[in-house]
This record gives C-alpha cells, sequence and structure tokens, in this order.
C-alpha cells in the first residue's frame, strides 16, 4: 500500500471538499488561534455523513486544575503556543 503526506495549513486546505470519511484531529486545534476555521474546514474536507474525531483539552470541571491551567497559561502560550484551558463551548 502507497502513502502519500502532504502538509496543509489547517485553515485553509487546499484539498477538495468531500475527499475524507474521516478527519481525526489530536490536540492541534489548543495550537490555533482561530480554532473555528479550523473545525470549517475540516468540516469542507468530511464528505455528507463522514466523521470528525477529536481529541483536545480544556476548562475542567475541578476548579483547582482550572487554576493550574490558567496559572500557567502565559507560558504554555508563549513556549508552547498552546491553549490548554480553552471554553469549547
Amino acid at each position: 500500500m502507497e502513502m502519500n503526506y502532504k502538509v496543509e495549513d489547517v485553515e485553509k486546505m487546499t484539498l477538495r471538499s468531500d475527499l475524507f470519511d474521516t478527519v481525526v484531529d489530536t490536540f492541534g486545534l489548543n495550537y490555533t488561534l482561530h480554532p473555528l476555521k479550523c473545525l470549517k474546514e475540516m468540516s469542507r474536507v468530511c464528505k455528507p455523513g463522514g466523521k470528525i474525531l477529536l481529541l483536545e483539552t480544556g476548562i475542567s470541571h475541578y476548579q483547582y486544575q482550572n487554576f493550574f491551567f490558567n496559572y500557567e497559561l502565559p507560558r504554555y502560550i508563549s513556549e508552547f503556543g498552546f491553549f490548554n484551558n480553552r471554553d469549547w463551548e
């Protein structure tokens, strides 16, 4: 089986619409300034009836964890570009 890889800008992919049965993202939305643009692009390249599978971090139900996330947020953003406490609602 031949495998092909292509690096794309997830906010504006050059891939055609309705291309994939499944789109998988693991913590990628935590590294972008515009997660809604990324989600729209994922939806565009996913076939109708396809699945978009996401694994992300975000605001916790535990306040002590949110305190730690908020305390560390400036360092996480400046060092890693990682938004660890997004409110996905």
